[in-house]
């Protein structure tokens, strides 16, 4: 409904167990998606191939629904602005931020979003 095309999954495996009644959480979902035709970076900020990073994560929690900071950076080393987080928690500069406990509730649509405007998410 928004636009935006699948392009992979990243797996963040947390180091303490959650909270379950079948079976106990220890695992999260990242999304990989974009929006028009963005181009992968590749090459980080610190000289890091884009192939280096992993669809593996493996971090502490921070808190309740704060994903792992190195979540961010994969992603930032592999994109160029505007990105766009769903269901986050806090703003993060360079980034735009869509969740209920910011008070900004996420569109069922992306009529809220310029047409051919490029995003990462």
């Amino acid at each position: 409904a928004w636009g935006f095309k699948y392009i992979t999954t990243a797996t963040w495996v947390k180091t303490k167990m959650g909270l379950g009644y079948w079976l106990r959480g220890k695992t999260e979902h990242l999304l990989l998606g974009i929006r028009g035709s963005p181009r992968s970076k590749f090459i980080g900020i610190h000289g890091e191939s884009g192939y280096d990073w992993s669809t593996f994560i493996h971090a502490p929690p921070q808190g309740h629904s704060i994903k792992p900071a190195c979540s961010y950076d994969m992603i930032e080393a592999l994109s160029e602005e505007p990105r766009l987080e769903l269901f986050g928690r806090v703003n993060r500069f360079g980034w735009e931020t869509w969740g209920d406990e910011l008070g900004i509730h996420i569109p069922n649509s992306q009529s809220s979003m310029q047409d051919g405007e490029v995003r990462y998410v």
